[in-house]
């Protein structure tokens, strides 16, 4: 309970990173499979931090569960299609 308590309190403070940390010890402790990590990243993505969504992404990928793993890399290439509109129209506007 603490940890996830120390998750809420890092997001509300905006200390991603240690969130993250905390997530993935969280995920591995409770043998999770990655399944609140891409939740995080989820998260992370809704409050523009695709940086830290990356990483959540990523660390799911590696634990190598297929069904958790598949959808992560969904999410990584929805976040490189976001960034590469955004810049097409950066390009546009300058």
């Amino acid at each position: 309970a603490f940890g996830l308590i120390y998750v809420w309190y890092s997001t509300y403070t905006g200390n991603y990173k240690d969130a993250l940390i905390q997530i993935k010890s969280i995920d591995r402790r409770n043998k999770e499979h990655g399944r609140r990590l891409l939740e995080f990243g989820k998260k992370m993505i809704q409050e523009l931090r695709n940086d830290i969504a990356v990483l959540a992404f990523e660390e799911v990928i590696k634990q190598g569960h297929k069904f958790f793993e598949g959808q992560a890399r969904k999410e990584l290439i929805s976040i490189k299609i976001s960034e590469l509109k955004f810049k097409i129209n950066a390009l546009k506007i300058a």
